[in-house]
């Protein structure tokens, strides 16, 4: 039992911060997917434990993202309209059929293909996402109702509605939001700091140190001449003269 305690103790770490961390993740992803938060919930530890039975990586990261959910939603949004049992049904479906092809693909080693994906393609790829989830989450953060179909829809609907924002909504969003940003911050600004630190250290001294170092050095084997009691410590100090004057 104690040989096994202290593994026991990592994995209960391990799966405390995976819970702290997935929770919230899952329920914000299927908003933005456009199904009950609790889908979210379901979903998550399906992933866990298929990749903990098949996959090879002790530290890969798996679960819901933002990318697939609102992939996920622009495609069903097509089809069906949010919050309701056919878009979940049909984003259920979506998820299944995407998981075979991935699976189908691991198979046929094609993740190759992925290599011919151009930079400028996925950096569009990912602004258009990133602007498409941030217009599908002002809503949420003015307190109003959110519009359908594409970026430009949702966006003019956005500022149709800015008349019925909620005070009370708003301040608590922002706020929470600025506490947010602030301490993102903050961490980037401690680790330069950190990386700051680490730098200095390992950075090479000044000529000039060097050169004070060999005429200390010099001044002990000085000493060491006069002193027969330091002469067993003559060649050491001589090499380390003749290392710093060859660095200098």
């Amino acid at each position: 039992m104690d040989r096994a305690a202290p593994g026991l103790r990592g994995d209960l770490i391990a799966g405390l911060t995976v819970w702290a961390v997935l929770v919230p993740e899952a329920l914000a992803y299927a908003a933005i997917a456009g199904v009950s938060p609790v889908v979210g919930l379901y979903a998550a530890p399906g992933a866990l434990i298929l990749y903990a039975a098949l996959g090879s990586s002790r530290h890969r990261v798996t679960g819901p993202m933002a990318a697939t959910a609102a992939l996920s939603a622009a495609t069903v949004g097509e089809l069906a309209k949010a919050n309701t049992d056919a878009f979940t049904q049909l984003t259920i479906a979506l998820a299944l059929c995407v998981g075979a092809a991935a699976v189908l693909a691991g198979l046929l080693r094609l993740g190759f293909l992925a290599a011919f994906i151009s930079e400028p393609v996925l950096k569009g790829f990912v602004v258009g996402l990133a602007l498409t989830i941030i217009v599908g989450q002002v809503p949420k953060l003015l307190g109003v109702e959110s519009g359908d179909g594409d970026f430009f829809e949702k966006l003019v609907d956005v500022l149709r509605n800015l008349g019925s924002t909620v005070a009370l909504t708003l301040v608590v969003g922002g706020g929470t939001l600025v506490l947010v940003l602030d301490a993102v911050h903050r961490r980037h600004r401690r680790g330069d700091a950190r990386a700051a630190r680490r730098r200095s250290r390992t950075a090479p001294r000044p000529p000039a140190d060097r050169a004070r170092d060999v005429g200390l050095v010099r001044d002990v084997l000085r000493t060491a001449d006069d002193d027969p009691s330091l002469r067993h410590v003559y060649p050491t100090v001589q090499a380390a003269v003749a290392a710093a004057s060859g660095r200098r």
